[in-house]
């Protein structure tokens, strides 16, 4: 079976949300798969948070997106048998 629930709600991330959570991350820590510091996270705040929180938000929209069409297909496939 299908999951039929509507998609789940969600606001746009926002500069705010970017400045809170590199608040919470902790400098001298390995670099995770990307290979990002967090020191270097931090030192480009300024420049670069509006490009972050546009980036993160559109990831969201795709993923979102790609849900829908999951969603849809599962459905056609369903009818059809």
């Amino acid at each position: 079976m299908y999951d039929t629930s509507p998609l789940q709600e969600w606001e746009p991330i926002t500069k705010e949300d970017i400045l809170g959570a590199l608040q919470k991350t902790k400098e001298r820590k390995a670099v995770g798969p990307d290979c990002i510091f967090n020191e270097h996270l931090k030192q480009t705040t300024s420049m670069l948070v509006e490009v972050r929180a546009t980036f993160m938000t559109r990831q969201l929209e795709k993923i979102e997106s790609k849900d829908a069409l999951q969603r849809k297909r599962q459905r056609r496939r369903s009818i059809q048998l």
